[in-house]
């Protein structure tokens, strides 16, 4: 009974967490907030404000990635002080409120720079917040309550973007109201993380052979090529996510400003998608070949993103391309989210880290009765540590894209959207090639097994 309790009262300080966070009805019109609030051109957003977000979320994440690493393969696997995830989660909300803040009152472009830097913290909350999820609760329940908060993510992106165009059209309000609309809704998710539950506990312990622990992760359920497709496709997805506004600005700016609610329908249909998972069933029947999903998905994005970027000058190819996306990219992101959780437990579960297990345990009267304790502990840092090693390379990837294609090219946005659409094609090629690859290699070694097992039995005349 009290397990119930806790993990819905977990259930519902998350959901409500990220409901707040997410609720920003500013968000579709942020293009034309800093052009006719704020007084920016177009090449000024597009080039010296939005690329800042990058390359500092690129540096504040990669720190954070070799410190919970460094600290995971040192001699306490415990997460202490400001590395823990509670910690991390309230630092990153005072950076989204700061953003808020410097968005009503920030002036020139030097203040808008500094708001994308601190906007970045709000990226590392969500970051560390998606490990938070698949840690609070046990391993079966963590796909359901991951499906749950990207839902509630992607439902407070759509009430923000329908209630903001509802308020641009029918009341006085205008973009400045939205901005303020905003900094409230963050104000509550703030209060809302200094309740969470701090779960970074754990026993004392020197890792005899951590890289094992992370190889063996890697390689569990071909982990590595699940997160390959993530880390790429995630540099298109921030960059399509974040520069549609721009798009839409730029080539139907001159219509009635429909572009929040676009946002709205596709994060309706995205939190659609993303709820599926949390159906057993479902989560199945896309896990079972989960390389042959993130392939189909990839595809789906690529139609999306391509037809934004030939057709932006039609509205409706924008907005139905632009739901297309995103519903494809929250189905594969919540799985992928849920599959960094059993990659992790398959890895820990193997005989070699039991063994190693087995050995702490051994090593240390402290540790006497407390292989359980020890296991879970192992398991919950090694998620964090995986997590924010594959966002890292995700987000160093996304700088990548934006230095080439925004800093140094300076091109077109619709230009960039087709360029993405190739790249998410390859993409899309190389996973299934990988697939198919280690499927012939996995029926070649136990056609193989079997052959040498035939002539080891079979009878001598």
């Amino acid at each position: 009974m009290r397990e119930g309790a806790t993990y819905f009262a977990d259930c519902i300080r998350c959901a409500a967490y990220i409901f707040f966070l997410s609720f920003k009805p500013l968000e579709p019109h942020i293009t034309k907030y800093l052009v006719s609030v704020k007084h920016f051109t177009h090449d000024q957003v597009n080039v010296g404000i939005y690329p800042v977000y990058t390359y500092t979320s690129v540096v504040l994440i990669s720190l954070l990635a070799v410190a919970k690493a460094v600290g995971f393969v040192g001699r306490d696997v415990r997460c202490p002080g400001i590395l823990n995830d509670k910690a991390i989660i309230v630092i990153g909300c005072g950076g989204r409120l700061a953003t808020e803040l410097l968005l009503l009152f920030g002036e020139g472009l030097g203040m808008m720079q500094l708001m994308q830097v601190v906007y970045s913290l709000g990226t590392i909350t969500k970051m560390v917040f998606s490990a938070y999820v698949l840690k609070v609760v046990a391993s079966e329940q963590s796909q359901r309550l991951t499906a749950i908060t990207q839902t509630c993510y992607l439902v407070a992106h759509t009430s923000g973007g329908f209630i903001g165009d509802f308020l641009l059209a029918r009341t006085d309000i205008g973009l400045l109201g939205l901005s303020w609309m905003g900094l409230c809704s963050v104000s509550v998710a703030c209060l809302i993380a200094c309740s969470f539950r701090n779960i970074d506990t754990g026993v004392p312990a020197e890792l005899a052979n951590p890289r094992l622990l992370f190889g063996s992760v890697y390689r569990a359920r071909n982990f590595w090529m699940s997160s390959l497709w993530w880390t790429l496709n995630y540099s298109v997805y921030v960059t399509i996510y974040g520069y549609e506004a721009s798009l839409y600005a730029k080539y139907l700016g001159h219509t009635q400003n429909n572009n929040g609610s676009i946002f709205a329908a596709a994060s309706l249909m995205g939190a659609a998608a993303a709820s599926m998972l949390s159906s057993k069933l479902v989560e199945r029947i896309l896990s079972w070949s989960i390389l042959s999903t993130f392939t189909a998905l990839g595809l789906l994005m690529t139609a999306g993103t391509g037809l934004m970027g030939w057709y932006p000058q039609n509205e409706w190819m924008v907005a139905l391309s632009f739901v297309f996306f995103i519903m494809s990219w929250s189905l594969g992101n919540t799985l992928f989210y849920g599959e960094t959780r059993r990659a992790v437990d398959a890895a820990v579960s193997t005989p070699e880290v039991s063994e190693q297990i087995l050995k702490l345990q051994a090593s240390s009267d402290d540790l006497q009765g407390s292989q359980a304790s020890l296991k879970k502990s192992i398991t919950l840092q090694l998620v964090s540590v995986i997590f924010m090693i594959n966002a890292a390379i995700a987000t160093l990837m996304q700088s990548v894209v934006t230095a080439i294609l925004f800093t140094f090219m300076r091109l077109d946005i619709a230009l960039v959207f087709r360029i993405l659409a190739v790249v998410q094609l390859v993409l899309a090629v190389l996973v299934f090639a990988l697939f198919v690859s280690c499927a012939l290699r996995q029926v070649v070694l136990q056609a193989r097994s079997t052959v040498e097992m035939n002539a080891i039995y079979m009878p001598r005349a």
